[in-house]
């Protein structure tokens, strides 16, 4: 004979004392472990919360629910009468980081002096780039100068072009 295991519950929530969204988002929360239903019972103020247990949970964990449904009921009540009180605040806080920001200002040019010196740096790697690479081709027997730039070969971007 099976035993006759309960795994759902009935719980109701008054609209008088709560929010129809506070009821909502406190239900939310026990979404991981069980279905949930809620449905307005008519005349009465009152919603009904139907609560089925998801596979792989215990059914024991069925007899804290009601407890725990009553305390999130509470904990959202609170957390929504914050949200209300300071919602100005958070209005005015949003307003002034999205007007305050710096405007971009373009980026600083360089010195005539950081020119040259950067320049000076373009020329040297480009030179000690030419010699490893003159190495390395004397070294792999590049006969037919297949790794040659067309600099090295032409001896300019033009020359050779007819």
């Amino acid at each position: 004979m099976a035993k006759n295991i309960k795994t759902e519950i009935y719980l109701k929530a008054d609209l008088k004392k709560y929010s129809i969204e506070t009821i909502r988002y406190a239900a939310y929360v026990f979404t991981g472990m069980a279905y949930v239903s809620l449905k307005k019972i008519a005349g009465t103020g009152l919603i009904e919360a139907v609560f089925k247990l998801k596979p792989g949970f215990s059914p024991g964990e069925i007899k804290s629910l009601k407890k725990r449904f009553e305390q999130e009921l509470k904990w959202e009540k609170l957390r929504s009468a914050i949200l209300e009180h300071n919602q100005k605040l958070r209005e005015f806080l949003i307003k002034k980081a999205m007007s305050s920001g710096e405007m971009s200002r373009a980026p600083e040019r360089l010195t005539p002096e950081q020119e040259k010196e950067l320049e000076k740096l373009i020329a040297q790697v480009e030179s000690e780039i030419k010699k490893e690479s003159k190495n390395s081709r004397k070294k792999s027997g590049d006969p037919l100068e297949i790794s040659k730039t067309w600099e090295e070969k032409y001896g300019g971007k033009s020359a050779g072009i007819k």
